[in-house]
């Protein structure tokens, strides 16, 4: 019964950060298609956020198939791609709580 409830908690998760990416992804279409003047700098941290995000997902999804045993491999462990999740996950706060909100700020002004 454990088992069933760790499963879907990750599958949950899962789909959690699926949904965040395609919102992630509609906002940078949004802006293009709508042409809205943005500075370059908040447009290349948005595209470094959604690449980061994909990074994740696709790690998190990697660690959960070497977990499970989908994927067998000698050169990628699951140690690798916990990492490499970190890494993602630590860009993305610099991004979303250092960078992202000083331009907004200097926007203000």
């Amino acid at each position: 019964m454990t088992i069933v409830i760790s499963y879907t908690i990750v599958i949950l998760l899962a789909i959690f950060f699926s949904y965040i990416l395609m919102q992630e992804v509609r906002f940078l279409l949004k802006i293009h298609k709508n042409k809205e003047v943005i500075s370059k700098r908040v447009l290349v941290a948005r595209y470094i956020t959604t690449f980061s995000i994909a990074g994740f997902l696709i790690s998190f999804i990697l660690n959960i198939a070497i977990y499970v045993q989908i994927f067998n491999s000698d050169m990628l462990t699951s140690n690798i791609t916990a990492i490499a999740c970190f890494l993602f996950v630590l860009v993305i706060l610099i991004l979303e709580y250092g960078i992202i909100p000083k331009i907004n700020k200097i926007k203000q002004i």
